[in-house]
């Protein structure tokens, strides 16, 4: 004859209907908001490695909404961007002309870089459209209209809008010591729409967190066992 005798058990079974209501949904709710900040904090790595930054307005454009209450069957935390741009950068768009010539696509020149270079770095301040002013217009030919555009522009190191044929444009000229002008295009406005290929930061550091998920719940689970001192049956 075997005798089995139970010690404890009603004590269990509070503790386990005390863990359920509440230790769960805290657990939960932790798991998901240290999942948040884990993820926003990769997200500012990714950012930093694929953009070129002017100043920290990107990053500080990444917020993160915490989970709340008991319900865990509508708890949520979510990890976003105030910047519209950011959406644009994510997914890819498509960017159309509004005025009378192209979308204005900065060059390497516009950078300061080598003119055939790929352009890695931003445009430089001087060079930002708002900061240029475009030599006066002139009627006559195409080729006329870009001589004396190239004459008024250099007079100051101004800009000035060549109209090239199929290519058009904004160049910077600047007046050498030989009397001559140099040329170089800082903005190409020969498109009348362009498409932006996707740059995924939030993917990318989705991928580098999700993996870690089991491990910050159980971590999360663990920790609200030890807080009831359901760790030890």
């Amino acid at each position: 004859m075997v005798h089995v005798e139970l010690r404890g058990l009603e004590k269990l079974r509070d503790d386990m209907g005390k863990f359920a209501k509440k230790a769960l949904p805290a657990a939960a709710r932790g798991a998901l908001n240290t999942t948040a900040f884990d993820a926003r904090r990769e997200w500012v790595q990714q950012v930093g490695r694929k953009f070129v930054l002017r100043n920290k307005f990107t990053v500080n454009s990444l917020r993160i909404e915490k989970a709340q209450g008991f319900d865990v069957s509508t708890m949520q935390s979510k990890v976003g961007s105030v910047a519209a741009y950011m959406a644009e950068q994510e997914e890819g768009r498509t960017e159309k002309a509004h005025g009378k010539h192209g979308v204005a696509i900065p060059t390497s020149s516009a950078a300061g870089m080598a003119k055939r270079a790929t352009r890695t770095k931003q445009v430089q301040k001087k060079n930002y459209l708002t900061a240029i002013q475009v030599a006066a217009k002139v009627r006559g030919i195409r080729q006329r209209r870009n001589a004396v555009a190239i004459r008024l522009a250099g007079k100051t190191g101004g800009v000035a809008f060549l109209d090239l044929g199929r290519r058009k444009g904004l160049f910077r000229v600047k007046h050498t010591s030989k009397g001559r002008f140099t040329v170089r295009m800082v903005y190409d406005l020969s498109k009348k729409s362009v498409t932006l290929k996707p740059t995924p930061t939030l993917q990318l550091a989705l991928d580098v967190v999700t993996p870690r998920i089991p491990r910050i719940l159980g971590n999360e689970l663990l920790t609200q066992a030890r807080r009831f001192g359901i760790v030890g049956y």
